[in-house]
């Protein structure tokens, strides 16, 4: 199991150093700002399903796959500042991710 998680999490760390900035690049120069919203909600959807393939926890492939995006956006380099996003895109897509904890956790809850 620990061998599984090292090996998913140095492809994640990889993936986010090497693939994820062209990626985003492309994105940010050619694609709207839904388009690319729904692309990182895609990766982390796909970061899931990784994980859940690789017999781990979909819910820890989601968190890496977000940490991957954040750590991809956030280079600090001052040529990649294009690939920063809008305050306003990530807290849009914030507020559906938190709705949709809310609604999942009220669905788990059981009255008795």
């Amino acid at each position: 199991m620990l061998f599984k998680l090292s090996v998913a999490l140095i492809t994640g760390l990889l993936i986010a150093q090497y693939l994820l900035p062209h990626l985003l690049r492309l994105l940010r120069t050619s694609a709207s700002k839904e388009l690319s919203q729904l692309c990182m909600v895609s990766i982390c959807l796909c970061g899931a399903w990784a994980f859940a393939r690789f017999g781990l926890s979909e819910e820890l492939g989601a968190f890496v796959a977000g940490v991957m995006v954040s750590v991809s956006n956030s280079s600090g380099k001052p040529e990649d500042e294009h690939l920063n996003l809008d305050r306003d895109s990530i807290e849009s897509m914030h507020n559906v991710m938190a709705a949709l904890f809310v609604a999942s956790t009220a669905l788990v809850i059981s009255p008795r």
